[in-house]
């Protein structure tokens, strides 16, 4: 996945349960602080832990951020309809 579906990944995920490291131990969630001009400091899912997820959950996520970001027929109707 590209760095613009990383960062949508990791601005996405606030909170990871029943994610085990390599030894079988739970692993909490972390963050760390992702500057964005204009905006300021924002706390994002740390690299660590995005690389921990498999590959097919970090796709399914993806996924469905994606579709979110599409218009339903009846919005893209009001959308093309000028305003009065």
């Amino acid at each position: 996945m590209g760095q613009y579906r990383n960062l949508l990944i990791r601005f996405a995920i606030k909170d990871i349960k029943n994610l085990k490291d390599e030894n079988g131990k739970d692993v909490e969630f972390e963050t760390v602080a992702y500057g964005i001009d204009g905006v300021g400091s924002k706390n994002i899912l740390s690299q660590r832990l995005y690389d921990m997820i498999p590959k097919n959950v970090l796709q399914e996520i993806n996924d469905f951020l994606t579709d979110q970001n599409f218009l339903s027929e009846e919005d893209k109707k009001k959308s093309d309809t000028p305003s009065k």
